[in-house]
Protein backbone atom coordinates (compact mmCIF):
# COMPACT_ATOMS: atom_id res chain seq x y z
CA UNK A 1 0.00 0.00 0.00
CA UNK A 2 2.66 2.36 1.07
CA UNK A 3 4.60 2.06 -2.77
CA UNK A 4 1.40 2.48 -4.27
CA UNK A 5 0.83 5.71 -2.25
CA UNK A 6 4.03 6.88 -3.23
CA UNK A 7 4.23 6.36 -6.93
CA UNK A 8 2.25 8.49 -8.72
CA UNK A 9 1.60 8.22 -12.51
CA UNK A 10 3.37 11.12 -13.90
CA UNK A 11 1.77 13.48 -16.98
CA UNK A 12 3.59 15.17 -18.80
CA UNK A 13 1.14 17.56 -19.15
CA UNK A 14 0.73 18.09 -15.52
CA UNK A 15 3.32 19.18 -13.15
CA UNK A 16 3.93 17.59 -9.22
CA UNK A 17 5.34 18.56 -6.50
CA UNK A 18 5.21 16.65 -3.57
CA UNK A 19 6.29 18.28 -0.08
CA UNK A 20 5.37 18.00 3.57
CA UNK A 21 4.58 20.58 6.23
CA UNK A 22 5.43 20.91 10.24
CA UNK A 23 2.49 21.43 12.15
CA UNK A 24 2.83 21.60 15.76
CA UNK A 25 5.25 18.54 15.50
CA UNK A 26 3.52 16.41 13.43
CA UNK A 27 4.45 16.10 9.52
CA UNK A 28 1.64 16.55 6.86
CA UNK A 29 2.50 15.41 3.50
CA UNK A 30 1.15 17.52 0.98
CA UNK A 31 1.27 18.27 -3.28
CA UNK A 32 0.78 20.63 -5.60
CA UNK A 33 -0.04 20.14 -9.13
CA UNK A 34 -0.86 21.75 -12.04
CA UNK A 35 -1.24 22.42 -16.07
CA UNK A 36 3.05 24.37 -17.05
CA UNK A 37 0.45 27.07 -18.42
CA UNK A 38 -1.61 27.65 -15.35
CA UNK A 39 1.26 27.02 -12.55
CA UNK A 40 1.80 30.90 -12.54
CA UNK A 41 -1.79 32.09 -12.75
CA UNK A 42 -2.70 32.69 -9.20
CA UNK A 43 -5.69 30.37 -9.37
CA UNK A 44 -5.43 27.22 -6.54
CA UNK A 45 -8.02 24.87 -5.47
CA UNK A 46 -7.42 23.41 -1.67
CA UNK A 47 -9.06 20.49 -1.56
CA UNK A 48 -10.21 18.38 1.81
CA UNK A 49 -11.05 15.09 1.39
CA UNK A 50 -13.67 12.31 2.90
CA UNK A 51 -12.96 9.84 5.09
CA UNK A 52 -10.17 7.31 4.41
CA UNK A 53 -9.33 9.07 1.21
CA UNK A 54 -5.73 9.54 0.61
CA UNK A 55 -4.68 12.76 -1.70
CA UNK A 56 -2.51 10.42 -3.86
CA UNK A 57 -6.25 8.98 -5.24
CA UNK A 58 -7.09 12.01 -6.07
CA UNK A 59 -3.81 13.06 -8.07
CA UNK A 60 -4.69 9.62 -10.15
CA UNK A 61 -8.30 10.45 -10.70
CA UNK A 62 -9.20 11.72 -14.36
CA UNK A 63 -12.18 13.44 -13.67
CA UNK A 64 -10.52 15.48 -10.64
CA UNK A 65 -8.24 16.45 -13.58
CA UNK A 66 -10.39 17.45 -15.86
CA UNK A 67 -12.31 19.56 -13.14
CA UNK A 68 -9.00 21.58 -12.87
CA UNK A 69 -8.35 21.89 -16.56
CA UNK A 70 -11.33 23.12 -17.58
CA UNK A 71 -11.65 25.50 -13.80
CA UNK A 72 -8.05 26.90 -15.69
CA UNK A 73 -6.82 25.51 -11.80
CA UNK A 74 -3.90 24.10 -9.93
CA UNK A 75 -4.31 22.15 -6.88
CA UNK A 76 -3.11 21.79 -3.52
CA UNK A 77 -3.91 18.61 -1.74
CA UNK A 78 -2.91 17.01 1.86
CA UNK A 79 -3.43 13.64 3.83
CA UNK A 80 -5.10 14.50 7.60
CA UNK A 81 -2.79 13.47 10.29
CA UNK A 82 -1.89 9.82 10.43
CA UNK A 83 -3.46 9.17 7.30
CA UNK A 84 -0.61 8.36 4.37
CA UNK A 85 2.49 9.45 4.91
CA UNK A 86 1.45 11.96 7.36
CA UNK A 87 2.41 11.56 11.10
CA UNK A 88 0.53 11.92 14.10
CA UNK A 89 -2.96 10.99 15.17
CA UNK A 90 -5.78 11.91 13.49
CA UNK A 91 -8.02 14.33 16.06
CA UNK A 92 -10.01 17.26 15.70
CA UNK A 93 -8.35 19.49 16.58
CA UNK A 94 -4.83 18.53 14.54
CA UNK A 95 -6.93 18.07 11.18
CA UNK A 96 -8.00 21.48 11.80
CA UNK A 97 -4.91 22.50 12.09
CA UNK A 98 -3.31 20.75 9.30
CA UNK A 99 -6.15 22.53 6.93
CA UNK A 100 -5.49 25.94 8.42
CA UNK A 101 -1.29 25.47 7.67
CA UNK A 102 -2.04 24.43 4.08
CA UNK A 103 -4.47 27.47 3.45
CA UNK A 104 -1.94 29.85 5.08
CA UNK A 105 0.57 27.93 2.42
CA UNK A 106 -1.31 29.48 -0.68
CA UNK A 107 -1.99 32.85 1.11
CA UNK A 108 1.66 33.01 1.85
CA UNK A 109 3.21 35.71 -0.71
CA UNK A 110 6.71 35.45 0.59
CA UNK A 111 7.14 31.72 1.89
CA UNK A 112 4.25 29.94 0.02
CA UNK A 113 2.85 29.95 -3.22
CA UNK A 114 0.85 33.61 -3.08
CA UNK A 115 -2.47 32.79 -4.57
CA UNK A 116 -4.60 35.66 -5.99
CA UNK A 117 -7.55 33.28 -6.00
CA UNK A 118 -8.66 30.33 -3.95
CA UNK A 119 -11.21 27.38 -4.32
CA UNK A 120 -11.68 25.64 -1.39
CA UNK A 121 -13.05 22.44 -1.64
CA UNK A 122 -14.58 20.07 0.88
CA UNK A 123 -16.41 16.80 0.78
CA UNK A 124 -18.09 15.12 3.41
CA UNK A 125 -16.22 15.24 5.94
CA UNK A 126 -13.81 17.54 4.91
CA UNK A 127 -16.33 20.02 4.37
CA UNK A 128 -17.00 19.72 8.37
CA UNK A 129 -13.06 20.62 8.55
CA UNK A 130 -13.02 23.22 6.03
CA UNK A 131 -16.14 24.98 7.86
CA UNK A 132 -14.40 24.46 11.52
CA UNK A 133 -10.71 25.77 9.84
CA UNK A 134 -12.38 29.00 8.54
CA UNK A 135 -13.49 30.12 12.15
CA UNK A 136 -11.12 32.53 12.86
CA UNK A 137 -8.94 32.77 9.60
CA UNK A 138 -7.55 36.07 8.96
CA UNK A 139 -8.57 36.21 5.57
CA UNK A 140 -6.38 38.40 3.44
CA UNK A 141 -7.98 41.26 1.52
CA UNK A 142 -6.20 40.73 -1.82
CA UNK A 143 -7.08 37.46 -2.29
CA UNK A 144 -10.84 36.17 -3.73
CA UNK A 145 -12.25 33.30 -1.80
CA UNK A 146 -15.03 30.84 -2.97
CA UNK A 147 -15.56 27.89 -0.69
CA UNK A 148 -17.65 24.58 -1.87
CA UNK A 149 -19.21 21.96 0.13
CA UNK A 150 -19.64 19.08 -1.09
CA UNK A 151 -22.25 15.98 -0.01
CA UNK A 152 -21.83 17.17 3.94
CA UNK A 153 -23.76 17.18 7.06
CA UNK A 154 -25.26 19.72 9.18
CA UNK A 155 -23.96 18.37 12.40
CA UNK A 156 -21.25 15.18 12.28
CA UNK A 157 -23.15 14.30 16.03
CA UNK A 158 -26.46 13.94 13.55
CA UNK A 159 -24.81 10.77 11.44
CA UNK A 160 -21.96 9.23 14.45
CA UNK A 161 -22.24 5.39 12.98
CA UNK A 162 -22.61 5.98 9.38
CA UNK A 163 -19.64 7.78 8.45
CA UNK A 164 -17.68 7.07 11.23
CA UNK A 165 -19.04 2.89 12.10
CA UNK A 166 -16.54 2.64 15.34
CA UNK A 167 -18.41 5.58 16.98
CA UNK A 168 -21.37 6.73 18.20
CA UNK A 169 -23.07 10.03 19.48
CA UNK A 170 -21.23 9.68 23.07
CA UNK A 171 -18.16 8.71 22.07
CA UNK A 172 -18.37 12.04 19.23
CA UNK A 173 -18.68 13.97 22.47
CA UNK A 174 -16.45 12.60 24.95
CA UNK A 175 -13.81 12.86 21.90
CA UNK A 176 -14.82 16.41 21.07
CA UNK A 177 -15.23 15.34 17.59
CA UNK A 178 -18.61 16.55 16.51
CA UNK A 179 -17.98 19.09 13.92
CA UNK A 180 -21.16 21.72 13.50
CA UNK A 181 -20.99 22.54 9.89
CA UNK A 182 -23.69 24.15 9.88
CA UNK A 183 -22.70 27.17 12.80
CA UNK A 184 -19.47 27.65 11.06
CA UNK A 185 -21.05 28.03 7.81
CA UNK A 186 -23.31 30.61 8.47
CA UNK A 187 -20.81 32.57 10.01
CA UNK A 188 -18.70 32.43 6.68
CA UNK A 189 -19.14 36.45 5.16
CA UNK A 190 -17.57 34.95 1.58
CA UNK A 191 -19.04 33.03 -1.29
CA UNK A 192 -20.03 29.90 -0.80
CA UNK A 193 -21.50 27.13 -3.09
CA UNK A 194 -23.27 23.91 -1.19
CA UNK A 195 -23.65 20.28 -3.24
CA UNK A 196 -26.28 17.91 -2.48
CA UNK A 197 -27.66 14.69 -3.95
CA UNK A 198 -31.57 15.63 -5.44
CA UNK A 199 -33.77 14.12 -7.48
CA UNK A 200 -32.34 16.03 -10.64
CA UNK A 201 -30.81 14.24 -13.71
CA UNK A 202 -28.46 17.22 -14.37
CA UNK A 203 -26.73 19.40 -11.89
CA UNK A 204 -28.95 22.50 -11.33
CA UNK A 205 -29.98 25.42 -8.47
CA UNK A 206 -32.22 23.87 -6.10
CA UNK A 207 -32.62 27.14 -3.94
CA UNK A 208 -36.47 27.53 -4.97
CA UNK A 209 -36.96 23.76 -4.52
CA UNK A 210 -35.16 22.57 -1.30
CA UNK A 211 -38.15 19.33 -1.83
CA UNK A 212 -35.37 18.13 -4.01
CA UNK A 213 -32.71 17.34 -1.89
CA UNK A 214 -32.98 13.34 -1.14
CA UNK A 215 -30.51 10.90 0.82
CA UNK A 216 -26.94 10.03 -0.59
CA UNK A 217 -26.38 6.58 0.70
CA UNK A 218 -24.57 8.09 4.13
CA UNK A 219 -25.70 11.48 4.39
CA UNK A 220 -29.94 11.75 4.67
CA UNK A 221 -32.07 14.50 3.39
CA UNK A 222 -32.62 15.91 7.10
CA UNK A 223 -28.91 15.62 8.40
CA UNK A 224 -27.64 17.44 5.52
CA UNK A 225 -26.09 21.04 5.13
CA UNK A 226 -28.26 21.76 2.02
CA UNK A 227 -31.41 20.89 4.02
CA UNK A 228 -30.34 22.55 7.34
CA UNK A 229 -29.21 25.81 5.53
CA UNK A 230 -32.20 26.06 3.07
CA UNK A 231 -34.77 25.91 6.53
CA UNK A 232 -32.94 28.95 7.01
CA UNK A 233 -34.21 32.10 5.86
CA UNK A 234 -31.09 34.47 6.46
CA UNK A 235 -28.96 31.70 5.29
CA UNK A 236 -30.06 31.25 1.74
CA UNK A 237 -29.33 35.07 0.49
CA UNK A 238 -25.90 34.18 1.11
CA UNK A 239 -25.05 30.65 -0.64
CA UNK A 240 -25.91 29.10 -4.13
CA UNK A 241 -26.94 25.56 -3.85
CA UNK A 242 -26.76 22.88 -6.21
CA UNK A 243 -28.40 19.53 -6.54
CA UNK A 244 -26.82 16.54 -7.94
CA UNK A 245 -27.63 13.35 -9.40
CA UNK A 246 -24.69 11.01 -8.02
CA UNK A 247 -24.92 9.45 -4.74
CA UNK A 248 -22.61 10.30 -2.01
CA UNK A 249 -19.56 8.23 -2.67
CA UNK A 250 -20.32 8.87 -7.06
CA UNK A 251 -17.90 11.36 -8.53
CA UNK A 252 -19.48 14.11 -10.06
CA UNK A 253 -19.71 14.17 -13.63
CA UNK A 254 -21.16 17.05 -14.85
CA UNK A 255 -19.05 20.13 -13.48
CA UNK A 256 -20.60 22.74 -15.92
CA UNK A 257 -22.82 24.57 -13.18
CA UNK A 258 -20.28 24.09 -10.81
CA UNK A 259 -17.61 25.70 -12.53
CA UNK A 260 -19.48 28.61 -14.52
CA UNK A 261 -20.75 29.33 -10.32
CA UNK A 262 -17.04 29.60 -8.76
CA UNK A 263 -15.94 31.51 -11.70
CA UNK A 264 -18.90 34.12 -11.13
CA UNK A 265 -18.22 34.19 -7.16
CA UNK A 266 -14.35 35.35 -8.05
CA UNK A 267 -14.11 38.91 -9.12
CA UNK A 268 -11.43 38.59 -11.76
CA UNK A 269 -11.92 37.38 -14.70
CA UNK A 270 -7.92 36.87 -15.08
CA UNK A 271 -6.25 36.04 -11.91
CA UNK A 272 -2.84 37.52 -11.41
CA UNK A 273 0.59 36.12 -12.11
CA UNK A 274 2.80 35.07 -9.32
CA UNK A 275 5.36 32.76 -11.22
CA UNK A 276 8.24 33.49 -8.86
CA UNK A 277 7.12 31.88 -5.84
CA UNK A 278 6.62 28.38 -7.75
CA UNK A 279 10.16 28.41 -9.23
CA UNK A 280 11.30 28.68 -5.78
CA UNK A 281 9.47 25.44 -5.15
CA UNK A 282 10.79 23.54 -7.72
CA UNK A 283 8.18 22.05 -9.15
CA UNK A 284 8.61 18.83 -11.86
CA UNK A 285 7.10 17.53 -14.47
Amino acid sequence: LKNDLRNIPLDKNWKIKRFSIKVDGITIDAAIMGKEQNLGNGKWLLYSGGNGEFYEQKLKNRNFKNFLEDLNCNTLVFNYPGVGCSTGFPHKKAIIKAYKAMLQFLEDDSMGVGAKQIIGYGFSIGAAIQANALNKHNFKKDIDYVFIKSKTFSSLSKIAGTLIPIAGWLAIKILGWNLNTFDSSIKLNYPEIIIQTANVDEPQEIENNPSLICDDGIITNNTSLAKAALNNKTFINKKIFIGVSENHNQEIKNYTLIINKINQCLKHNQPITNKKNLENLNIAA
